[in-house]
């Protein structure tokens, strides 16, 4: 199929839009799919034919970042090419479910910790994994900032705000409790 008035112009208004490359490729895609999906030019596609390529691409095995880029793909053309957001308002972008990390078990975390043959390595991740800390602050940490007596690990805070008067320059990291 020859490329339609309607794709030539919706890649001219993304080009405007200052989109990337590969999102304007990709959104060209997926209106040139819905257009050979509904057999009619793109400004001739009523809100029934969008909804049917709606129900179409739910469908398929589509995760939702690759559904949300068609949905936004038909947002863009008929909102700001087309001029008809009617035929599009209904249409809400999925959002991904976020998967929760992994969390290893204490067996796992020995085996980590025992597998850095070099005493040195084995102690800094292991004050990393017992406080929590960020690689950038346990490297700042020093012997001085250890206070055993207190069996705590007292860090500088990060720079405050301009003008913020609130909390100490100190914060505790880690408090082991007897």
């Amino acid at each position: 199929m020859a490329a339609s008035v309607s794709l030539s112009r919706f890649a001219g208004d993304l080009r405007m839009a200052n989109r990337a490359t590969g999102t304007i490729q990709s959104y060209v895609s997926s209106a040139r799919r819905f257009e050979e999906f509904a057999g009619i030019e793109l400004a001739d596609a009523s809100q029934e034919s969008v909804r049917r390529w709606v129900d179409h691409l739910r469908s398929q095995a589509v995760g939702a970042s690759r559904l949300g880029q068609h949905y936004a793909a038909l947002k863009f053309l008929y909102a700001r090419t087309l001029g008809q957001p009617d035929k599009v308002a209904w249409i809400t972008i999925p959002k991904a479910k976020a998967h929760l990390p992994s969390i290893l078990g204490r067996p796992e975390i020995q085996r980590l910790l025992d597998g850095f043959t070099t005493a040195k390595y084995r102690m800094f991740f292991t004050l990393i994994y017992a406080t929590g800390l960020r690689i950038t602050e346990a490297t700042r940490t020093m012997l001085c900032s250890m206070q055993s007596w207190a069996w705590a690990v007292l860090m500088p805070c990060s720079p405050r705000p301009a003008g913020s008067t609130a909390g100490s320059p100190l914060r505790m990291v880690w408090t082991l409790t007897r």
